[in-house]
């Protein structure tokens, strides 16, 4: 019996067209509306405040001292005694790039000692750490001089909460490292050294004018930013967030479909017939329970797998999505359980409606589907986070990120408590009005 209902409400669903387009087709819709026009801005401001970022300078000063550079450059005459200019390209990248008018207002930096920076950066009081390594002024002038297939290593760990900052982070390090043999800068701190040895100009001036002539015809890069997120996760992109964020917000929009459906059966009288027909009221509300179960499984798989096909976008690990999926399906079909009870218990009033129109977007907005509730104060992120369509999408952002399933304990328990008091308050109100059920 109970799987006779269940098949019943599938089927009721499959032929409302008007419905698989509310739950299918405008979740899509939105996410790549979303996702295209305002999902780079995930801190939820049209305006990009200044970026705190921290710079941890683990460098030595590099100098042309160095045996290989000075063999390189005498080829075979005798080395350089006399002391060279220290060479510290981390001072150019503070004083030319981050120092520049325009960079200024845009970037705010401190430099700090690596605990100091990773405290911040745990606290969410900074967007980026980036660490230059001890080796790395030597390493660049290398590069710039001997041509060196070594690759100068940068390190940027960010907070994979802030998308669009990291990428602005990134750019600006990237932009940096791989110009750093190509511009200016290149010319002004070797030539400044050169022209203090007038015994070595000439063999110098040679060897870097074929230097400098190989870095600007060659494509290869010479500089790399190593990119990590905090604790190893990864950033996501708007095209990830709002596809889970609609995928969250439309999943109770199905739920709501539940109590339609009661509100037709009553209307059409088809619930006293399935009653008279001995089918109790728990054999219905299962019934619903597995077929509203079914439905949101369906959706966000469907929903999930488009945005994979359009976009190509990765969502971590598979068995963590489905199983996230599966809870999230759950805590929906208790709550489909809830509403049609509310609307057997309440004819009179359109509740449907009013959880449409009303609560859906109030929720939605509380839990994170339109800004992300980092952005909210922290009572209101507390509560947006724990309500069902919060929980679901804190934990799939948590896959898309890498965290490991056990981290994401509270919010898969959140969702599943929301799902146990969505039931007991449709237990407490059939047991309290037995005769209309």
């Amino acid at each position: 019996m109970i799987i006779a209902h269940t098949i019943k409400d599938i089927m009721r669903m499959i032929k409302d067209r008007k419905a698989l387009l509310i739950i299918l087709l405008m979740p899509a819709v939105l996410t790549i509306l979303l996702g295209a026009s305002v999902g780079k801005l995930m801190n939820g401001s049209s305006k990009i405040s200044s970026i705190p970022i921290a710079i941890v300078d683990q460098t030595s000063p590099a100098s042309l001292d160095d045996p290989s550079i000075q063999s390189f450059i005498t080829q075979g005459e005798s080395p350089i005694n006399s002391p060279q200019e220290d060479i510290e390209f981390v001072s150019l990248f503070l004083n030319e790039v981050l120092e520049n008018k325009e960079v200024k207002n845009l970037i705010d930096y401190q430099v700090l000692s690596i605990d100091e920076a990773m405290q911040l950066l745990d606290a969410n009081k900074i967007t980026a750490v980036i660490t230059f390594p001890e080796s790395f002024n030597q390493d660049v002038l290398q590069a710039m001089v001997m041509s060196s297939p070594k690759q100068v290593q940068v390190q940027m760990k960010q907070n994979p909460n802030e998308g669009l900052q990291n990428e602005i982070v990134k750019g600006l390090v990237q932009s940096y490292t791989n110009q750093l043999s190509k511009n200016v800068i290149t010319k002004n701190t070797i030539v400044q050294l050169m022209n203090d040895n007038a015994p070595i100009r000439k063999e110098l001036g040679e060897s870097m004018e074929e230097a400098m002539n190989q870095s600007f015809s060659s494509d290869r890069k010479e500089f790399y930013t190593e990119r990590k997120s905090l604790q190893g996760l990864t950033s996501i992109n708007g095209i990830q967030y709002y596809t889970a964020g609609m995928a969250v917000m439309f999943m109770l929009y199905l739920a709501s479909y539940a109590g339609l459906y009661v509100k037709d059966e009553m209307r059409m009288h088809t619930f006293q017939r399935i009653r008279a027909s001995k089918s109790s009221i728990w054999d219905v509300l299962v019934g619903r329970f597995l077929s509203a179960l079914c439905l949101s499984f369906s959706q966000l798989v469907i929903l999930f797998s488009v945005s994979k096909l359009l976009f190509s976008i990765s969502w971590g690990n598979v068995w963590a999505l489905l199983l996230i999926m599966l809870v999230s399906s759950i805590g929906v079909a208790s709550l489909a359980i809830c509403i049609s009870v509310f609307t057997l218990h309440t004819p009179k009033v359109d509740i449907t409606n009013i959880f449409q129109s009303v609560l859906i977007p109030f929720l939605a907005m509380l839990g994170g589907s339109f800004i992300s509730t980092a952005t909210l104060p922290e009572i209101i992120q507390e509560i947006g986070n724990n309500i069902i369509n919060g929980a679901s999408l804190q934990a799939f952002v948590g896959v898309m990120q890498g965290v490991p399933i056990q981290q994401l304990s509270g919010s898969i328990i959140a969702v599943l408590l929301n799902g146990v008091v969505f039931l007991i308050i449709s237990a407490f109100l059939v047991f309290r009005k037995k005769e209309v059920f």
